[in-house]
């Protein structure tokens, strides 16, 4: 069952061009989360866009209750997740889709 809960920032990793790595913290998402699934994120402290956006997990540390996503900011909402500061909160439903082997 996919969980909805606030996910702090705990790390973020600028790469070349509009890249990032973003780490956040959410045990049921790190816990549960397979190849091939996603989640539905917004960062809380940008009022546009009004709705999530999905992305897809890159990785997970189910020991520290984390989960990882690689970024393009594209449009607003990629945008207002790259701009995060660590800490900052991101409202994250998931893990979502169906997972492959």
């Amino acid at each position: 069952m996919p969980a909805n809960l606030d996910a702090p920032l705990v790390s973020r990793e600028a790469l070349p061009g509009p890249y990032a790595l973003l780490t956040f913290e959410h045990p049921a998402v790190a816990s549960e989360a397979r190849p091939g699934q996603f989640v539905m994120i917004k960062a809380h402290a940008a009022p546009v866009p009004l709705l999530r956006r999905p992305f897809s997990i890159m990785a997970v540390d189910a020991e520290r209750g984390t989960f990882t996503l690689f970024l393009k900011a594209v449009g607003p909402g990629s945008h207002a997740l790259v701009d995060m500061r660590v800490g900052e909160m991101a409202g994250c439903l998931g893990p979502l889709g169906r997972p492959f082997e």
